[in-house]
């Protein structure tokens, strides 16, 4: 149990960042289309698409039963999907004359970088929740 926690925690606090590397301190991302939406769209998903973040392992529990001897074996595996909500993210539109829409959606990467920051320090806060609550007794792997 206290390997799982350890190695939890080694994968939560040390996330896998990456971040585009433009020669200047934003992320950006741009899109055409003649309907504006889609190109706003498009744009963000580009944006997007420069900041990532990697949390996996994984979880198997076996029991193999032969004769009396009862054998276990326990392995981790947790896949997590996380999202934010970016904020401060600004936006260029653009029409030209053959009314398409040029967009441009950018963050500053410091602010990504404090998002992470407070990302982290939720993760570090649930897990010493978690860890309390199980030296208690209060919750368990089953």
């Amino acid at each position: 149990m206290n390997k799982f926690i350890t190695l939890l925690l080694l994968l939560l606090l040390v996330p896998v960042e990456i971040i585009s590397q433009q020669e200047n301190n934003y992320c950006i991302g741009a899109a055409e289309n003649a309907d504006v939406e889609k190109a706003k769209q498009d744009a963000m998903k580009s944006m997007l698409e420069q900041i990532q973040v990697f949390v996996s392992s994984s979880v198997k529990r076996k029991i193999q039963e032969t004769n009396t001897a009862l054998n276990e074996t326990t392995s981790v595996e947790v896949i997590a999907q996380t999202s934010m909500q970016l904020q401060e993210v600004q936006e260029e539109i653009v029409k030209d004359a053959d009314n398409i829409f040029h967009v441009k959606k950018f963050i500053a990467r410091d602010v990504v970088k404090k998002m992470f920051v407070l990302r982290k320090q939720k993760t570090i806060e649930h897990l010493l929740h978690a860890h309390s609550e199980s030296e208690k007794g209060n919750i368990g792997l089953r």
